[in-house]
């Protein structure tokens, strides 16, 4: 029977001999690390359920929507009154380069927040539980 380990980023079990030749990571985490993106780990505690931002979610920020929309809701500062809305990608995985470029971006706004020490919130679109990201999902 082969040994179980554990990824060293998203937590997932993986098999000894996988884990040897992707150092440590689960493929889909070394595939990323070689694409060089940033990513966001996030745990529901309402539903524990796990997402990471850039590969198998996806993230709606109150500024984007308000960029869309803004101009026919008349606009304004609201951005800091909702919070972010994660998701499941449709394909986890296979982000189109549009959506990895959305993403990017979330997370580089989401970043700066708590580098700032600015609040920010995420909603969990499973159970809807809006919850701060922490420091430890940097």
């Amino acid at each position: 029977m082969k040994a179980e380990l554990t990824c060293e980023k998203c937590r997932q079990t993986i098999v000894q001999a996988t884990a040897k030749y992707t150092r440590g990571l689960c493929i889909r985490c070394y595939r990323l690390a070689k694409t060089g993106r940033k990513t966001i780990q996030l745990e529901c505690k309402g539903c524990c359920r796990k997402y990471i931002l850039g590969v198998d979610a996806v993230v709606t920020t109150p500024e984007e929507t308000i960029s869309k929309v803004g101009a026919w809701l008349g606009g304004g500062p609201t951005a800091g009154l909702y919070p972010d809305v994660v998701g499941p990608a449709e394909r986890p995985g296979h982000l189109n380069d549009e959506q990895i470029a959305k993403d990017q971006e979330a997370i580089r706004v989401v970043q700066e927040a708590m580098k700032s020490g600015t609040s920010r919130k995420w909603r969990c679109f499973k159970c809807g539980r809006v919850q701060e990201y922490s420091a430890d999902t940097l």
